[in-house]
């Protein structure tokens, strides 16, 4: 927040009052200096349209998230991320897992657990891919063999499902592999994190270098004329 607020600040009250002083060098100003100004133009003239817009796109978004298309999608985008997408998938799987595991240990019959466990997921992709386990299941297939034809889970828990129903400990086995999904889940995002703090800080360090960039410019460019 302090290094939004510190740009937020050079663009709308620093750069403004430099431009008279790039004005008065009569000279055309370079491309950077040029792109800096139009962006503070933008921002100390039409601030009230980006907020309009911003906050129009905000509830639009927020009315799209409220149908079940939108949502659904929503929850499918979320899944793609290039990065991300794979950690969020382990936390709906590891849901799924032990919301499944939890409801074949109290004896809960299996399709009505299959569908209460795509609702503890909590993403409609999963949802909509426990209702085609159900009838998968229904039609005679078991867990596992439906898991692989859906494509939608990730091998080690079509295996371990596949061993958990041979040995006729389903339960179990889900349990452990919702718990090393977790982990796996825990250990991408620390990664992760530690990623991101130096990442924001360099692509601040870029934004202000070009501002510092575009300011100092002119006046190179001021002094080779004048020499």
């Amino acid at each position: 927040m302090i290094a939004v607020s510190t740009l937020i600040f050079l663009l709308t009250f620093v750069v403004p009052r430099l431009s008279s002083v790039f004005e008065d060098l009569g000279a055309q100003l370079p491309l950077p200096t040029r792109l800096l100004l139009f962006v503070t133009h933008l921002l100390t003239t039409w601030w009230w349209a980006i907020v309009a817009v911003l906050v129009g796109l905000w509830l639009a978004y927020g009315v799209y998230r409220r149908t079940e298309a939108g949502a659904y999608q929503v929850d499918l985008w979320t899944l793609r991320m290039a990065v991300m997408g794979k950690v969020w998938r382990k936390v709906v799987v590891a849901r799924f897992a032990r919301a499944l595991g939890t409801l074949v240990a109290g004896g809960v019959p299996i399709l009505e657990a299959l569908h209460i466990a795509g609702q503890a997921a909590a993403n409609r992709m999963y949802v909509r891919a426990a209702e085609e386990l159900e009838e998968r299941v229904k039609s005679g297939e078991t867990i596992s063999v439906a898991m692989r034809e859906s494509g939608h889970f990730p091998p080690v828990l079509i295996h371990m499902t596949a061993v958990g129903e041979e040995t006729g400990d389903l339960a179990r086995v889900l349990l452990r592999v919702a718990e090393t999904l977790d982990g796996e889940a825990e250990t991408a995002m620390k990664r992760l994190t530690t990623l991101i703090e130096p990442a924001i800080v360099l692509l601040m360090g870029g934004f202000v270098g070009f501002i510092v960039l575009s300011i100092l410019l002119p006046v190179f460019q001021a002094n080779t004329i004048v020499q």
